[in-house]
């Protein structure tokens, strides 16, 4: 009960070490199913013992209502995302196959029930190739970094993961892989290649091919134009090997979490194609709470402090804005800001976002699609209501929807997998219909045996009532013990008076 108490108060509390205790929790593909059946047992327990107790003390109650209000608050995140869900079920952007000559075929609208408690079949382990992609210097500019940080050296590396299943679904014409070229987040400063919410064995067990690249961290004293530029080079490295590694370079989407978020819009709406400069080098973008305008950092609300505070005043020694700018000019934060980017010919964009993410404002994304509305681009804005950072941990609530939409979002022309619907769908229902059988059932039980126990007929059953304060009663059916505890053996004669005994 401590443990689900714990957990219902981590919605709402964005601390790094609960963070990660929580993403090595819900990384289990069950963790949704067995955390719903439990608590959902135990809502059954709750009521089992009030039914059981005529007379509850005041503690009972008083700490049986705490655990209920923080069951709830285990439920309450996923029950505000339904709006997020009908939203997603109901908009032609995720209904069809949008490609080039009109939509192709419906798919399966999004179910936020069955997509709950699904059992998701992950995952083969990817075919992991890593590469060093450029050399730099030996030494960094500076070295203030962390324990979280990487360790230096004086070269960059990306790792590139390729579906274990050469004749996978997702290969489109010639059986090529289309594309994720992930950004792993960090505050600009910490994390590495590996280091993504998001599973990437769930995506190429789909047929899709991941590229997650280091690049110049702002502790060793980079700013924000040179992770730009080591990843727009890791891109050509690979696009340079795409044969190779079997990749479809027409199709390819950047993603990345918060400060990768960032950098992934940056690179997505900057980078062109090297067979046609006219033309972007990236098909689509995802956004999952990444800044987008960087001149706005510093008036937009719902911030803990924390990294506003580090950020801003610009013009302060050390601040995060200034050494990610290499300055405070309006230019120069505008340089860094991918909103500033937009055009018509601006990639289709999706942003997943936390309407109280105290890191990066929700008003943030709001801004971003907004000016992709008056730019005419394809855009959807997830929004997550009460939500903090780092939202897509796991495999359920707001992760759903992000995968639900990226699967969407690549699939965009008649080469692209179906989502995933029917069969899996049935075994969500299974699985929700089974948890709800078992509270049932466990509430059942509780009633029956709450009126079981008022037949007090059967040979030596115990009867104790510890509701009156001035006395026990204690009595074993059967042997003459009268109502007010004294038998007709003569307890009480020893010198053991009625009042007590």
């Amino acid at each position: 009960m401590s443990f689900a108490v714990g957990i219902a108060l981590m919605q709402y509390v964005y601390i790094d070490v609960w963070t990660w205790f929580v993403n090595s929790y819900t990384r289990n593909v069950l963790a949704a199913a067995v955390c719903c059946a439990l608590l959902l047992v135990f809502a059954a327990c709750i009521v089992m013992l009030l039914f059981r107790e005529s007379k509850v003390s005041r503690f009972r109650k008083i700490s049986l209502l705490c655990y209920f209000i923080c069951f709830m608050g285990f439920l309450l995140p996923l029950a505000f995302l339904q709006p997020a869900a009908a939203a997603l079920r109901s908009d032609k952007f995720f209904l069809y196959n949008t490609g080039s000559d009109g939509p192709k075929a419906a798919v399966n609208p999004f179910v936020f029930k069955c997509w709950l408690f699904q059992i998701h079949p992950d995952f083969a382990d990817p075919d992991t190739r890593t590469y060093v992609y450029k050399n730099v210097s030996e030494t960094p500019p500076k070295n203030d970094c962390g324990d979280w940080s990487r360790d230096y050296e004086p070269y960059l590396e990306l790792d590139v993961h390729l579906p274990q299943n050469k004749s996978s679904t997702g290969a489109g014409e010639g059986g090529k892989y289309p594309l994720l070229f992930h950004v792993h987040g960090g505050g600009w400063s910490v994390g590495d290649k590996s280091l993504a919410a998001m599973s990437f064995g769930h995506w190429t067990s789909r047929g899709y091919a991941i590229v997650s690249s280091q690049y110049s961290l702002r502790c060793y004293g980079h700013d924000a134009a040179t992770m730009q530029a080591d990843l727009a080079d890791a891109f050509h490295f690979v696009e340079e090997r795409a044969d190779e590694l079997n990749l479809d370079f027409s199709r390819v989407t950047a993603i990345g979490e918060s400060a990768g978020g960032h950098l992934a819009m940056l690179l997505g709406y900057t980078l062109k194609a090297t067979s046609d400069p006219a033309k972007n080098a990236f098909r689509s973008v995802f956004n999952i709470y990444g800044l987008a305008d960087m001149e706005r950092w510093d008036r937009d609300g719902w911030t803990s402090g924390g990294s506003k505070g580090t950020a801003f005043p610009c013009d302060e020694e050390g601040s995060l804005i200034q050494d990610l700018a290499g300055g405070c000019s309006e230019e120069q934060l505008k340089a860094i800001s991918p909103v500033h980017y937009i055009d018509e010919n601006t990639p289709p964009t999706i942003s997943i976002h936390g309407t109280m993410d105290s890191l990066v404002s929700y008003q943030q994304s709001t801004a971003l699609h907004a000016t992709l509305d008056e730019a005419g681009v394809d855009n959807y804005l997830i929004s997550c209501p009460g939500w903090d950072h780092v939202l897509d941990v796991g495999y359920f609530g707001p992760q759903q929807l992000l995968r639900y939409a990226l699967q969407r979002l690549l699939a965009v022309d008649s080469n692209a997998p179906e989502v995933a619907g029917g069969e899996e769908e049935a075994w969500g229902w299974g699985i929700y219909a089974a948890v709800v059988l078992s509270s049932v059932f466990a509430l059942a039980a509780g009633v029956f045996i709450h009126y079981m126990d008022r037949f007090k007929g059967g040979e030596g059953a115990v009867a104790m009532n510890l509701s009156d304060k001035s006395r026990l009663t204690l009595g074993v059916d059967g042997d003459g013990v009268g109502s007010d505890g004294v038998g007709s053996d003569g307890v009480g004669s020893d010198g053991v008076g009625n009042d007590r005994l």
